[in-house]
């Protein structure tokens, strides 16, 4: 399995925004590489961008146990937690109409 390949195939598909054909090439370089860092961490973008929310936070967590100093796998998995914390307190609070309409202009 050419990796490289799989990796150009995966940009391309990224590019015309197919990222369900983009993350099983990534998948598939993993196969081959399942220690290969950046992978996870496209990987947990992709899914990420497809709503897999589960897979999404597996593979960033997986890169930083591949290496717990990047700092970029802690930064994608600690913005990733953010991102659903944040969804998670918009969907138990979410803002009253009140509070979004603009101030009086004279």
């Amino acid at each position: 399995m050419n990796v490289t390949k799989l990796r150009v195939e995966a940009a391309a598909c990224v590019l015309q925004q197919d990222f369900e054909q983009a993350l099983d090439n990534v998948l598939d370089a993993l196969a081959a590489e399942p220690r290969n860092e950046e992978l996870h961490l496209v990987a947990g973008q992709l899914h990420d961008s497809l709503d897999k929310s589960d897979a999404a936070e597996r593979h960033f967590r997986e890169a930083l146990s591949i290496n717990g100093s990047s700092i970029s796998a802690l930064c994608r998995l600690a913005t990733f937690r953010a991102a659903q914390l944040f969804l998670l307190l918009q969907t138990a609070h979410p803002p009253s109409r009140t509070s979004q309409q603009p101030a009086d202009c004279r």
